[in-house]
C-alpha cells in the first residue's frame, strides 16, 4: 500500500479508533485517513509543492507525539490555504501545527 500524501511504499496498519484506514509513511510519519480524505487528496494535492506542504505538517502532527492523527478535509483545506500564503514550499517552519492553534 502507498502512502495517498506522497505516494512512498508505507506499511498499513491497522487502526482500532473508528475502524479508519491508517499509514506508516517513511516521509509523512503515521497518520489515519478516511476514504473520502484519500479521495479529496488524489483530487487536490497534485503538485509537488502542495504534496510537500501537506506532507511535511502530517509529520509535524506525528512528531508532537500524536500517534496516527487524522488527517480529515478541514486539515488539507487548513494546509493548503496556507501553503498558498508561504512565501517558499520547501519552508517547513511556516507549515501549521494543530497544536498550535
Amino acid at each position: 500500500m502507498n502512502c495517498i500524501i506522497c505516494k512512498s511504499a508505507s506499511v498499513p496498519e491497522t487502526s482500532s479508533v473508528r475502524e479508519t484506514p491508517a499509514y506508516d509513511c517513511p516521509r509523512c510519519g503515521t497518520y489515519r485517513a478516511s476514504e473520502i480524505t484519500a479521495a479529496i487528496i488524489a483530487r487536490q494535492v497534485n503538485s509537488p509543492e502542495a504534496i510537500a506542504a501537506l506532507s511535511a505538517a502530517v509529520l509535524k502532527l506525528d512528531r508532537h507525539g500524536e500517534r496516527y492523527p487524522l488527517v480529515d478535509v478541514g486539515f488539507i483545506e487548513y494546509v493548503l490555504k496556507r501553503h498558498r500564503l508561504c512565501p517558499s514550499p520547501t519552508d517547513h517552519s511556516t507549515v501549521p501545527s494543530l497544536h498550535n492553534q
